[in-house]
């Protein structure tokens, strides 16, 4: 286990927690799940934020989750959303997980700015930088839309501002999701701005969730603009050296 790392991790933890959120956060060692496109396993340090209760589903909860998957870039952060069962805690992989008015506000106002800012001290370069990969493989409620684009404004005005050096986002196929995207991508000065939908190919990376003691879900069903996306925040990383 890398110190430096979990006590990031642990700092984050608190934060959220200080601001009334569930959290749970976890070490995977010595996965493969990402080495397709980190080019090697690697202990991975994984966060989640409890963001609210699922759209159209009893004792279900959305989650935020950020994992830290590349050795070498411990500032290089995937996010994604999934729904667990209350009771259980177990992954549900049964449905596309649904952004609605609540669950959009808690990741995009609190889970995903804390992001940004929670792995610069990582930054090997000694820089303070970092990027975080977005995936929205979801669906989004049509009520959502005016706060999902409220909060794309809202992020694409501090990103840089907290050490982002891009803002990268992928694997999204939902209407409402892609009409967001389309106008963020219109507007000017976008030249950081990366927005890579969902492809036909499969991706070989898995992500994984922990499940009890032992237990270990993987969400199988990325494409290959989650590749894209580790490509280009990686460029990104390494043109800053």
């Amino acid at each position: 286990m890398e110190q430096a790392v979990m006590d990031a991790v642990e700092s984050a933890a608190r934060q959220l927690e200080a601001k009334g959120h569930e959290i749970r956060y976890y070490v995977i060692p010595n996965s493969d799940s990402y080495a397709s496109v980190t080019s090697a396993a690697a202990d991975i340090y994984g966060l989640e934020m409890r963001l609210g209760p699922a759209a159209n589903q009893e004792g279900v909860s959305a989650w935020g989750v950020a994992q830290l998957p590349d050795p070498e870039w411990r500032n290089l952060c995937f996010m994604t959303m999934i729904e667990r069962e209350d009771a259980t805690g177990r992954p549900l992989l049964t449905r596309s997980p649904v952004y609605n008015v609540t669950v959009d506000q808690a990741l995009d106002f609190v889970f995903l700015p804390t992001l940004f800012t929670a792995w610069r001290d990582l930054d090997p370069r000694g820089k303070r930088q970092g990027v975080v990969v977005q995936a929205y493989q979801a669906a989004m409620t049509l009520s959502n839309l005016p706060n999902a684009t409220r909060a794309s404004l809202y992020i694409m005005g501090r990103y840089k501002k907290d050490g982002q050096l891009a803002l990268v986002a992928v694997d999204f196929d939902d209407p409402l999701i892609t009409l967001v995207a389309n106008l963020v991508t219109a507007l000017p000065g976008r030249s950081t701005i990366h927005f890579y939908p969902k492809t036909k190919t499969l991706s070989a990376v898995t992500i994984p969730l922990p499940h009890g003691d032992n237990e270990i879900v993987l969400i199988k069903d990325h494409s290959t603009a989650l590749d894209q996306g580790f490509a280009t925040a990686r460029k990104y990383l390494i043109a800053e050296r």
